[in-house]
Formats: C-alpha cells, structure tokens, sequence
C-alpha cells in the first residue's frame, strides 16, 4: 500500500482500513504484522491536517480514530478483541458518512478520550440505553449488529462479562422494550457466546441461561395456546404476550448449542446435577410449547426435527435425573422426526431426494443415539438404582418407556442402506451393529429382571396423547 498510487480517501472507503482494523484481532502473528504496518502508515499519512482536509473531508476523524487506537495498543503485535476492532470498522463507515445518525455520538465519543479501553465494550451503555426519542432504535440495533459479529473467542466473552452485557442482554428480551428486530440480535449474541468455551460456561453457570430459556419457552407455549382460542374468547387472549413464533427456532437453537457445550465437562458434579435438572426443566417447557405443531408446514417439520436434536442431547446430559415421563417424550420426539414423510423434510426450494434421505438419515441417527443411551445406561439406573424412579412400583411407566427404546432399535435392525448418501451402505451396517448391542444390553437387563421384562413383551395400552405407534416387531429380539 506504501508503494501505490492508492489515495487514502480510497484505502479508507474500499474497506481497506477496515480489513486491517479488523486483522489485529488475528491469532496469527503474520497477519497482525501486515495489520498493524497498514494503520502505520495510514496514521502517518493522515498527519497532515491541511492536506487530509483538502482532499479527504473525513480524515481528520479518521486520523483520530487510529490516534486514539494507537495509544491504547500496550505492546507491539497486541491481539486486540474483535468486539473492539468490529466497532472500529464499523465506526469508519459512520465517520465517511456526515448524515448518519449516530455520527455527533461517535465524534463525542473519539473526542473524549486520548486513547480507547481495549477492555471495554465500546459505546455500549450509552447506544443500548439511547434515550434520543426518534433514533434509539436504530442505535441499540447498530450495537447489537455490532456485538453479534464481534464474539468470536474468550477474549471477547471477557469484555462482555467486564460491563455484564449479557445479563443486559437477558433482561431485556423478555422488556417492553424488545421488539422483533432485536430479539433475534440477542439470540445470535448468545449463540456465539456459547460457542465459545468461556462463554458457555458463564452463560450456564452464572447467568441461569437454561432457566431462562424454560421461561421463554413457556411464553411461547401460553402464545400457541392464545392463539388456538375461539374467536369468542380473543379478548382474553389478548392479556397474553403472544411473542413471535419466528423466535422458537433460534430459542430452540440455543438450547441445543447449550446442551453441546464444552463447559459441561468442567463442571463439579453438584453443578452437573444443577445444571442437568435446569436442562429437563427446559426441555418440558419445549415440548410443552411445540405439543400442538403437528402440521406439515417449512416452520413445524423444521421445529421438529429441531425438537428431536433437543431430546437426544437431554438423554445424553441427563437422563439419569430426568423423570420417565420425560425421558418417553424424549424418545417420541426423536420417533416423531424419523417418521416424518420424505417428500417434506426438504424444504420448498430443495425438493430433492437426496436432501430428504440425509434428513432422514440425520433423524434415524438421533433416534438410534438416543436409544443407544437409554439401552447403554440401564444396568445402571436400574439393577444398581442410580436412577430416580428405579422402584418396582414404576415398573410399568418403565415398560413403556423401554417398548419405545426397543421399537428404535428393531427400526434400525430392519433399515436398509440409502443409496443417495455417500457411504450410505456403510453407515446403515454401523448403525444396525449398534443397534444389536443395544438391543443385547437392553436383553440382558431385562432378563434379570422377569416382572419388567413381561410387562414390556405385554401389549401396550393405548395412550391418546401420542401419535406415535409403538409396534410389535422387537418382541422376537427381546425374547
């Protein structure tokens, strides 16, 4: 760049600057060298004021923008948070652009200070607490776009803990504030901050995320039931927050990115068995809420396979504590997704068979893992009682549960190979040897304990709250 004819205006407007600001939050030191020269020599050739002046009308603030940036890096090649650089690049785009509503704040802003807190979210309690009576939408919305692309590692999350952003964040989803553009920027703030291994550790210890995603998932089931009243009772409906049915699926998203994260196996085992019961109370919640989508619409197959990815990450983290009751909604919802018909689990714009068979294939491994557990776990819940209802007199809500376990497993036995899927003949052999250990653990079990065993041979009652039927087909394997 030092040895082109390329105008500062140009480095600025193209993005370059923005490339570079952003390439100091690199973990490679090479990139972070190549950064750290460009903003050197930009810094350098915007000294001239008059010049800058005369043939750049905004390098004046430009140049206090890598001025205030300058004295704020401590050490040579700083690894600066993206939260930070993200906010830089985005703060240029205001700078070049006079009309913008938040350019007197940004000016303020560089203006007040000799150098930036390379610790601190930028503007964060003065934009998301905007009292400007016609504009404070637009400036909490350009912070939150902001943080949404800026969490990325660790170091991020530190920031965010610093000014407690997230408990903010929290707080004000459920406010008369929040509206439909910024709940969904909070869900995507969260998601990223879970993906990160400080990050969801924080959010699951320190911030009761599951307990608050229960009580969003009861908003949304009092939601569904509002909107299911007859039209002569619509006034009542109407003291109901009804919250948008497009929140479901992220909230959903960010349930299944908390049950996957790293931060579980750093926990103690009373944090575990905390945390465990906070994800089955969640988990009720859930199903509760999505209990009456059973159309064929895009929105409810994709909740239901959603639903399904839930369940199996709920038997995997806590089906020792979760209730019988729970583990068979479990077991339902994943049954419920692999009996989805082929022609709709690809969506309007993909109907193609290939996409559908990898659905399907994505569903029957859910529900094979799922089983798999519940078979692999059950000498210990119940021939060593670590579980909390492996009583006698349970026998029969146990029975239940198991006809669904093994009605899985015979599934998989009897599945044949997809041809669309690559290796497809392969992973349906590993699947039907998985399924006959378990379905041999599952014998095993049963034949110590003879009561349970028959009751699970036995026919089972009808039960009309589910729609999913419960065949015969495992009986000779049980046998």
């Amino acid at each position: 760049i030092s040895s082109s004819d390329l105008p500062d205006a140009a480095i600025v407007q193209q993005g370059l600057l923005g490339v570079a600001l952003r390439g100091t939050s690199s973990s490679a030191d090479s990139i972070r060298v190549y950064a750290y020269g460009i903003l050197a020599h930009l810094h350098e050739s915007l000294e001239a004021a008059a010049e800058a002046a005369a043939d750049f009308k905004a390098g004046r603030q430009v140049h206090l923008l890598l001025d205030v940036f300058r004295r704020a890096v401590e050490h040579p090649l700083q690894q600066v948070s993206s939260v930070v650089t993200v906010f830089l690049n985005d703060v240029l785009s205001v700078l070049t652009r006079p009309a913008h509503v938040l350019y007197p704040q940004v000016n303020h802003f560089l203006l007040a200070r000799p150098a930036l807190d390379l610790g601190d979210v930028p503007m964060f309690y003065s934009l998301f607490n905007s009292r400007a009576p016609l504009t404070f939408r637009q400036e909490r919305s350009w912070l939150l776009h902001a943080l949404r692309r800026g969490v990325r590692h660790d170091i991020d999350v530190a920031l965010l803990v610093r000014r407690h952003v997230l408990p903010m964040l929290l707080s004000f989803f459920t406010s008369e504030l929040a509206d439909t553009h910024t709940q969904p920027l909070i869900t995507r703030i969260l998601l990223a901050t879970l993906q990160t291994p400080a990050g969801g550790l924080y959010l699951l210890t320190k911030t009761a995320l599951l307990e608050w995603l229960t009580t969003q998932f009861v908003r949304q089931g009092a939601a569904a039931a509002a909107r299911s009243v007859d039209s002569s009772d619509k006034k009542s409906a109407a003291s109901i927050p009804v919250t948008s049915t497009t929140l479901l699926l992220p909230l959903m998203t960010l349930l299944e990115t908390a049950l996957q994260a790293t931060a579980w196996d750093e926990l103690d085992a009373v944090q575990h068995h905390a945390t465990a019961l906070q994800a089955v109370n969640a988990f009720a919640a859930l199903w509760t809420a999505t209990i009456q989508r059973r159309s064929s619409s895009i929105s409810d197959r994709a909740i239901t396979m959603q639903l399904a990815a839930v369940a199996q990450l709920v038997v995997r983290r806590a089906g020792s504590i979760c209730s019988l009751l729970m583990l068979g909604y479990a077991l339902e919802a994943v049954q419920r997704a692999t009996e989805l018909p082929r022609d709709l689990l690809a969506d309007d714009e993909l109907k193609t068979q290939q996409k559908s068979r990898c659905e399907a294939n994505v569903a029957n491994a859910r529900a094979l893992d799922c089983a798999e557990t519940v078979a692999g776990s059950l000498s210990r819940w119940l021939l060593l009682c670590r579980h909390m209802e492996a009583q006698k007199r349970r026998f029969p809500d146990w029975a239940t549960v198991l006809r669904q376990v093994a009605a899985i497993l015979a599934s998989c036995l009897a599945s044949t190979a997809t041809p669309f899927a690559q290796n497809g003949a392969a992973t349906s052999l590993a699947h039907q040897q998985r399924a006959r250990l378990a379905l041999e653990q599952l014998k095993t079990v049963l034949d110590q304990i003879p009561t349970l065993k028959q009751l699970v041979l036995a026919p089972p009652a009808a039960d009309a709250s589910s729609t999913i039927s419960i065949g015969s087909t495992y009986g000779p394997t049980l046998l």
